[in-house]
């Protein structure tokens, strides 16, 4: 009984690392994409050019 329930335990561990592993790919384009488009609003918003002043 016992083996039964240690394998049981290591099954379940092997599915969730390999569950958690096969969505990187996929959740990691989609925070790369949301931070690419964060920095481009902060660039936008910290160097706008309302008019130019010369001096």
């Amino acid at each position: 009984m016992r083996k039964l329930s240690v394998l049981i335990c290591y099954c379940f561990a092997l599915l969730c690392i390999v569950s958690a592993c096969g969505n990187t790919e996929t959740d990691s384009s989609d925070y790369m994409n949301s931070a690419v488009e964060l920095g481009e609003e902060f660039i936008k918003e910290t160097y706008r050019i309302d008019e130019a002043k010369p001096d």
